[in-house]
């Protein structure tokens, strides 16, 4: 293998479980196939305002966060303790911060021979409130190699955006996005021009046993229903009527996250403030998983533990099209009655992630060199 040496573009500083660990696993499979992988310290420092101690931007129009803010101070401090250990640990990140919008990263064109800018929501403009350029690694050199690895969007894009779109997206050297709908979509909508590739959230390149090895995953005795919520009004209290219904039937405890506590879960433990790697032990150990999130229903999978999972509005597309490729629709709410509680990833599970995980891998692979 030769020296090249990659620089990564995601959203890597989130306090955001999935962001963290899809980091993670990009990185490390670029370093064990032996290539000089490291993630640029970019921030989008809009996108960071909501994990600030004092999140003073929206005081204002909610003067209740400020109240909230206060009630979950040490819980706050906790979960960014965690994060900054598991970065430091975990992940190569360059010493030097470049700002969104502020820094210049045209210098890094003498740092690496090779770009890649993915996963996660970079590309989801309504995430990032517009356009920002660094994701679509604008300030690449054009004898540089610039590869998108799947970066996800929203269904529909403002028309005031798409002339720039067309014009970075043409740029690439290889491109390559998270959802099937998001192909069509820059194809026909945007008119890109190219070549675009569906390929696996970097959380599925890894089997099981890479992250029970890196993260000395165990088997806890007790019996429990994790059940992980991101905020969403049209669905919040179904899924905590419905967690409560399991709980109360089966005589299993919550051990629950959740931006603020649930009465609803009188018998059950707060877990808020935890870190990425306490997140997957806790998915590890789980009787039944119960969330809304798509990358709790990815280690589910991957851990081969029953869950039944809730599709926001934002990313619907992502997660039933994860559900129905694996053959998982019983796992999918509404479903028929509890038969998701006997329905779990298996063998022929896994040895279809393996196939997806293998086309996607040659695909990274093969652009790279």
């Amino acid at each position: 293998m030769d020296n090249q040496k990659i620089g990564i573009i995601t959203f890597h500083a989130a306090e955001n479980f999935g962001s963290a660990l899809q980091a993670f696993a990009l990185e490390y499979v670029l370093q064990k196939k032996g290539y000089q992988a490291e993630i640029i310290n970019f921030i989008f420092e809009d996108d960071m305002a909501q994990y600030q101690l004092f999140r003073k931007n929206c005081y204002r129009e909610r003067p209740k966060a400020f109240l909230g803010d206060i009630l979950y101070l040490r819980k706050n401090i906790q979960r960014k303790c965690n994060f900054s250990k598991f970065r430091k640990k975990h992940l190569k990140i360059t010493r030097q911060r470049y700002l969104a919008g502020k820094d210049d990263l045209q210098c890094l064109n003498c740092k690496y021979d090779i770009f890649i800018c993915g996963s996660d929501q970079i590309w989801n403009l309504n995430c990032t409130n517009g356009f920002i350029p660094e994701y679509f690694l604008d300030f690449v050199n054009e004898n540089k190699k610039k590869i998108a690895y799947a970066p996800s969007m929203p269904a529909e894009i403002t028309k005031e955006y798409h002339a720039k779109l067309l014009q970075c997206i043409e740029r690439f050297t290889a491109v390559s996005v998270r959802e099937r709908q998001t192909v069509e979509y820059l194809q026909k909508e945007i008119g890109v021009n190219k070549e675009i590739i569906q390929t696996l959230d970097p959380t599925l390149l890894l089997d099981e046993e890479t992250y029970k090895e890196s993260f000395h995953l165990i088997k806890k005795d007790e019996k429990y229903i994790f059940v992980y919520i991101l905020l969403d009004s049209e669905q919040m209290q179904t899924i905590i009527d419905f967690a409560a219904d399991i709980s109360r039937s089966t005589g299993l405890k919550i051990r629950y996250i959740f931006m603020r506590r649930i009465k609803e879960f009188s018998n059950g433990t707060y877990i808020y403030g935890i870190g990425p790697i306490e997140f997957l032990q806790e998915i590890y150990s789980a009787t039944y998983v119960i969330t809304n999130s798509f990358h709790a229903t990815v280690f589910s999978v991957q851990f081969e533990i029953p869950f039944c999972v809730f599709p926001r509005s934002g990313s619907k597309s992502r997660i039933t099209e994860l559900i129905t490729t694996l053959k998982l629709q019983k796992n999918l709410y509404p479903n028929d009655a509890n038969s998701w509680r006997e329905s779990k990833a298996d063998i022929v599970t896994k040895e279809k992630i393996r196939q997806l995980a293998e086309k996607s891998m040659n695909f990274l692979l093969e652009n790279i060199s």
